[in-house]
């Protein structure tokens, strides 16, 4: 409402966790969507084509591969705190 962009984040740990994401984003309505961690490439898959919001792939990501996974799978992006892989 205030004209910002907003990420909500979700640690998937379970299918009930896939549940209630879901639910939360019908209310919350965010931008964006982190979906943590961020090397489950089939559930990246799911959330990118069944959620309105942009997935982005975050946790535990370690490796060029798991970036380029992430980004095939249907990430709008990735985030990593290592540095080395920031570009």
């Amino acid at each position: 409402e205030e004209g910002l962009l907003t990420v909500q984040r979700f640690f998937i740990v379970d299918s009930k966790a896939i549940a209630t994401a879901i639910d939360s984003m019908t209310t919350s309505k965010p931008d964006m969507v982190e979906i943590m961690p961020g090397i489950m490439p089939d559930i990246i898959s799911d959330f990118a084509k069944n959620v309105k919001p942009l997935v982005i792939a975050g946790g535990l990501i370690s490796t060029k591969n798991q970036i380029s996974q992430g980004i095939n799978a249907g990430a709008f992006a990735v985030s990593t705190g290592n540095s080395d892989l920031w570009y």
